[in-house]
């Protein structure tokens, strides 16, 4: 399933200057994406979203979650806002998956995200075992490859906590975990981990959680 509160899936084409305020998200399968904007991109040309933003309650979702964009694929996503009060993820016994969450996009791959922000109050994940099973959680973005990352913000101090956690878990401040060529560039964050519990393996960074051993990974300024 994809769920946004605008777009649920783009398979190409271009969005701008778009709000949506008030309300929720949820995604209601077992493997599904949520996005409090955009569901899912599937990567079908070159598509971008510009100049739009979300203000809503909450996101919730049982594999990936973004405030604004679930999965963003081969796309483009500049000057966007998400602002959001809770990200809430809860599974159940998926053993060998990955989960991802994001303030802004939950997960992201060879696109671009560029002088965005996201402004929430807390990102939880909650639920059973998983063996094998892996959580990329950050500020701005859960998990992202071959992207690049400018100019962004995670802003006023948001809150992450989390209870019985996967076997492998990354947090991060503006990126949960990264995949190989990732480009980060003059970005800031505000994030709060004095509520982080975990009954698993982690890894926690003010930038970037961590990285899959061929990660290449550029931060600078």
């Amino acid at each position: 399933y994809y769920v946004g509160g605008f777009i649920g899936e783009l398979s190409s084409g271009n969005v701008e200057n778009c709000t949506i305020t008030g309300g929720s998200v949820s995604a209601a399968g077992t493997a599904d994406y949520a996005g409090g904007f955009l569901g899912h991109s599937s990567g079908v040309g070159s598509s971008y979203i510009t100049d739009c933003s979300v203000s809503l309650d909450g996101i919730t979702a049982y594999q990936i979650a973004g405030g604004f964009a679930g999965e963003s694929y081969a796309l483009t996503i500049d000057k966007c806002f998400a602002e959001i009060s809770y990200v809430n993820f809860t599974y159940t016994n998926y053993d060998g998956v990955m989960m991802t969450f994001g303030g802004l996009i939950g997960k992201a791959y060879n696109g671009s995200v560029a002088s965005c922000s996201s402004n929430f109050g807390g990102i939880s994940c909650y639920g059973g075992y998983a063996y094998d099973s892996s959580c990329g959680l950050g500020g701005l973005i859960g998990y992202c490859s071959s992207t690049t990352v400018s100019d962004c913000r995670m802003e006023d101090n948001g809150i992450m906590y989390s209870f019985y956690t996967p076997d492998y878990y990354s947090v991060g401040g503006l990126i949960g975990s990264c995949g190989e060529n990732t480009i980060v560039e003059d970005c800031s964050v505000d994030v709060d981990f004095s509520n982080l519990q975990s009954n698993s393996s982690i890894k926690i960074g003010g930038i970037i959680g961590g990285g899959s051993y061929d990660s290449s990974i550029s931060i600078s300024r």
